[in-house]
């Protein structure tokens, strides 16, 4: 996939994503748009050999993380924002100055995960 300085993506790597996304389900949730992109390109791949612009392998970078994005990295994702803006705030209000194990619970894994179930506060919302 990334070869030397740049990205190149050839028609093996896309069709792994694509089944990838088949099976996990994210290509139902692309837009039309997306997927008619994907299988340009894996057209073009195919025809061509590989794909080196840089703009038409930005975009399919952006599709490939849609179609591997799974429960737990939306969960993560989300759980690691908050982590972010309760570290920010609790660094201003002057929390960590006496909640000393505090500011070590927000960069640990299993916490961030945790606050990731929650999506009021900004975690996952199925």
């Amino acid at each position: 996939m990334v070869r030397g300085e740049f990205a190149v993506f050839t028609f093996s790597d896309l069709v792994q994503y694509q089944r990838k996304g088949f099976r996990n389900g994210n290509w139902r949730r692309l837009s039309l748009l997306d997927k008619a992109y994907f299988r340009v390109s894996i057209c073009y791949a195919k025809a061509r050999g590989k794909i080196v612009n840089s703009r038409v392998v930005d975009n399919l970078k952006s599709i490939m993380e849609k179609l591997t994005l799974t429960f737990y990295k939306k969960v993560f994702i989300g759980g690691l924002e908050k982590s972010q803006q309760l570290l920010l705030k609790f660094e201003e209000k002057g929390v960590f100055n006496w909640a000393l194990e505090f500011k070590g619970w927000l960069k640990d894994p299993k916490y961030i995960f945790w606050l990731g179930l929650f999506p009021r506060d900004g975690g996952f919302d199925p």
